[in-house]
């Protein structure tokens, strides 16, 4: 099965994580955000069942900061919100003739390989819909969904019942599937506190990617780059 995986990031990387910002500065925001989408790309690679990456949004030098992010296609984001944005990422995958598009959020900081081994194995080969909730806010933390299901997304307060409706509607065969992995996603004060105790380098982490955010905007002709980084002196 041919399958594309799309992965929404906000269009201005400073932007991100706005939740946090009481407690993580902006530098370190923009650093966990790239650094779980690391871990999103590297479950990916890893899991070789994904045969292309797609990225809708983030700022077009975020490519740059580290090869790890440059084995991905990049689409500018339309602006026009999350649900806009993936539903531009699902045309561009079914355009390369995939047999289904996996959605993927960007900050899921436990992922592997094994959960996307799984989750695609569900779908018995594109036959399925598949439909990932998240542990916290009953959302939606994965869509596998087949060229034949023409759904839409709906990602926002409770999506995954919306979503679970959406199926029933169209009569498509639907089924969930969930682990612990890809429950938990990064966006509150809580879920700060619970990846920091499940993951013992996370700080690290988070400073290497900063380092290399800085790093690559004080090595960059870019001033407007420069200026939106707030390049300081460490």
């Amino acid at each position: 099965m041919n399958t594309i995986a799309i992965i929404p990031l906000k269009p201005v990387l400073s932007t991100s994580k706005s939740r946090l910002s009481g407690v993580i500065d902006k530098h370190g925001r923009m650093a966990m955000t790239l650094m779980m989408l690391s871990t999103v790309l590297k479950a990916i690679e890893q899991s070789k069942v994904i045969e292309q990456t797609v990225v809708v949004g983030g700022d077009s030098w975020i490519g740059d900061i580290r090869p790890s992010l440059r084995n991905v296609h990049w689409i500018k984001d339309n602006n026009k919100g999350l649900n806009k944005a993936l539903s531009q990422g699902i045309r561009f995958g079914f355009d390369q003739h995939a047999d289904a598009v996996l959605f993927l959020p960007a900050d899921l900081p436990l992922i592997t390989k094994e959960d996307l081994c799984k989750l695609v194995e569900t779908s018995h080969g594109g036959k399925y819909l598949v439909i990932c909730p998240a542990k916290r806010d009953k959302g939606t933390n994965a869509l596998l969904i087949p060229r034949e299901a023409n759904f839409r997304p709906a990602l926002g307060k409770s999506s995954f019942f919306k979503h679970w409706q959406q199926s029933i509607d169209l009569g498509f065969q639907t089924t969930m599937y969930y682990s612990t992995n890809l429950g938990i996603d990064l966006d509150t004060l809580k879920d700060l506190k619970l990846c920091q105790e499940l993951i013992p380098s996370f700080w690290k982490e988070v400073e290497e990617w900063k380092n290399s955010i800085l790093d690559y905007a004080k090595s960059s002709h870019n001033h407007m780059l420069q200026s939106n980084i707030d390049v300081v002196n460490r």
